[in-house]
């Protein structure tokens, strides 16, 4: 029962992590400068 809820969410998050990571990191590079 876990395992059909659980990997919807571990599949979803990563990809927004690296979807913001790259993000976070092009604000980080202009804010530098």
């Amino acid at each position: 029962m876990f395992s059909l809820s659980t990997p919807e969410e571990t599949i979803e998050r990563p990809f927004v992590v690296g979807r913001y990571i790259p993000v976070v990191r092009s604000l980080e590079n202009v804010s530098e400068g």
